[in-house]
């Protein structure tokens, strides 16, 4: 059975689960058993997904690539998704994006990619 990798970021306290490799059916199971709804998403075309999803008692972000291996493709959309996914943080937070300002979005684009690459390599040991 796949595993979800969870994460936190204690700066935004935003949760970030890292969905490698799971079908839509696995994407759907996994947001009823952690939220409680099915959540309905099409994968078809996609190599990659960023998700927010939230009930009432929680929120998180999920991170959906097609593939879990590292090859230049996989983390092509891998880092696509990282942005989506801060820049929405960071939108919310009315932190701008701009030449001047735009530190923000990578240390939390960084972020988000180490620990979805992390899990990556845990998964081919």
């Amino acid at each position: 059975m796949k595993k979800a990798k969870w994460f936190y970021c204690e700066l935004y306290k935003e949760n970030f689960y890292f969905l490698p490799a799971f079908s839509l059916k696995e994407v759907k199971a996994f947001t009823m058993r952690q939220f409680g709804f099915e959540y309905n998403v099409n994968l078809d075309k996609s190599d990659g997904k960023a998700i927010e999803v939230s009930n009432d008692e929680r929120s998180a972000f999920i991170i959906w690539i097609r593939h879990n291996d590292k090859t230049d493709k996989n983390l092509a959309a891998l880092t696509h998704e990282c942005v989506h996914i801060a820049g929405w943080i960071l939108g919310n937070r009315g932190i701008k994006i701009t030449p001047d300002n735009d530190e923000p979005l990578t240390y939390l684009t960084e972020y988000i990619f180490k620990n979805c690459v992390k899990h990556l390599k845990e998964i081919k040991k």
